[in-house]
Parts: structure tokens; sequence; C-alpha cells
């Protein structure tokens, strides 16, 4: 649902395990192969809706991935420069409260640490927006969030941390 000025809230939902099927499913079992390459990641978030923040920050966690999880972008950069480390990749909502729109934040963190793997979090479907995208080289993770999409997105950025 939707609130002027506020932003859109949604529900994730993800499977808790292995269900007995004859097509494949998708799980979060820790003994998936690419679920263990996952371990140690840090992902800063991103997110201005608290509870779909903490249910973000569980499903990360469950996936043995470390978050560092904020409300906006200048809590995002003083959090950085306090820990003195730049993420693995980021996750960051387009639509943040008294703050810049998502693609700015990501800019800035960038700018300051380094083109980092990213994901623009949103309920947008604009083309508008899809073009922005493409121009700043962030892709796009639709709402609701498809949790094999993200973990697709989290595989391919615990590589590049590997290659660096």
């Amino acid at each position: 649902w939707s609130e002027v000025g506020r932003g859109s809230r949604f529900f994730v939902n993800v499977a808790l395990g292995a269900e007995k099927t004859t097509g494949a499913r998708f799980t979060t079992s820790r003994n998936s192969g690419e679920l263990q390459s996952l371990a140690g990641l840090v992902v800063l978030l991103i997110e201005n809706d608290l509870e779909l923040r903490r249910a973000m920050c569980l499903l990360l966690e469950k996936w043995d991935i470390s978050v560092l999880d904020v409300g906006n972008g200048q809590e995002a950069m003083e959090l950085l420069a306090e820990i003195e480390m730049a993420p693995d990749a980021m996750l960051v909502d387009y639509q943040l409260e008294a703050d810049a729109d998502g693609l700015e934040v990501i800019d800035r963190v960038k700018d300051a640490y380094g083109d980092l793997p990213s994901r623009l979090i949103t309920a947008n479907r604009s083309t508008n927006l899809r073009k922005e995208c493409a121009v700043r080289g962030v892709e796009l993770l639709n709402k609701p969030i498809d949790a094999r999409s993200l973990q697709r997105f989290l595989s391919e950025a615990a590589g590049v941390r590997r290659e660096r």
C-alpha cells in the first residue's frame, strides 16, 4: 500500500525451508553452496520503512550476511565513516524520506567508497526510472522483492569481493 509523502509498503514472502514438491523450489537452506558463498558478506541496507528494514535484515542475516542497516543516506554516510570501511554491496530504497532519492544516495556512497555492487529497491516501474538507472549503471530490484533475484545479486557481489 502507498501513502502520499511516505512511500510504499509491501511484504516479502520467503520460504523457510524445503518443501516436498515435484518441481524446483527456492529454499533458504544453509546447505546450499550458493548460500554458503554469501557468508561474511557485508551489505549496506538503506530503507526508511523500519518494518521492511527489519524483515530484510532477518532474511539477510539468515543467509549469514552482516547487515549495516540505516534509514537514509545521511545515516549511511555517517555509519560508513565511523566504521571506516566500505560494504561489499548496497541495497537502497528509491523513496527515502527527507533525503535524496536512492539513486542520489548510491552516487554519494560510490563517490566516497568506489564502485560497489548496488541494487535500487522500488515499486516504481516507470520507463524514466529504468532509463536513469541504466545511465548510472544501477539495476532495479522491484517490489515485491523476489528472494531468488536478491540471492543472485548477492552471489555476484560475493564473487566481486573475492576478486578484490
